[in-house]
């Protein structure tokens, strides 16, 4: 069973076994290496159960997370959990560094403008090879905004809002 939703974190998706002894090539939902870490314990949410594991040691490589869990130990076991999703508790993830910030934590902050204009609500968080985006929710529709420094000039977690620039690049207004 896993915990609790609310204190749930979905950390990424198993994609396939890699070779024979278990290891499982892993996509990760948040671009940070500290994600996944040696003795984390995390839930494997398969279609029909739920697997209770800790971690046994993470390997990157050309931006690959190969993973080992503890009782996942050939290749059989590992087909059995290909396509779940690893999770852990909130309290059991590393805090963020200066200037970074959980997906979840930025889902539902409210967006100004630099003049203090309502812009929207954030949606998502959208990784892409080029850089993160913001997906903002307006009256108008959602807008992609890239997640940088010329874009976003300040968040702030106690009053619950990002501050944008340049916004107008971004969309057309029509009035």
């Amino acid at each position: 069973m896993l915990p609790s939703n609310d204190t749930l974190i979905a950390l990424g998706l198993i994609l396939k076994p890699r070779g024979l002894l278990g290891e499982l090539l892993v996509k990760p939902y948040r671009n940070s290496s500290a994600t996944f870490r040696t003795g984390l314990a995390v839930s494997i949410k398969l279609a029909d159960k739920i697997i209770q594991t800790k971690i046994q040691y993470v390997k990157i490589s050309n931006l690959k997370y190969r993973i080992k869990f503890e009782g996942i130990d050939d290749r059989n076991q590992a087909e059995a959990v290909k396509g779940g999703e690893i999770y852990c508790t909130q309290d059991q993830l590393a805090e963020p560094r200066q200037n970074e910030h959980f997906v979840f934590d930025l889902i539902g902050l409210t967006v100004f403008d630099c003049d203090n204009n309502r812009i929207g609500v954030v949606r998502d968080l959208i990784s892409i090879p080029a850089n993160d985006v913001l997906e903002i929710e307006m009256d108008r529709g959602n807008v992609l905004v890239p997640f940088i420094k010329e874009f976003i000039k300040d968040i702030s977690m106690e009053k619950k809002i990002i501050i944008i620039d340049r916004i107008q690049e971004l969309y057309h207004d029509e009035n």
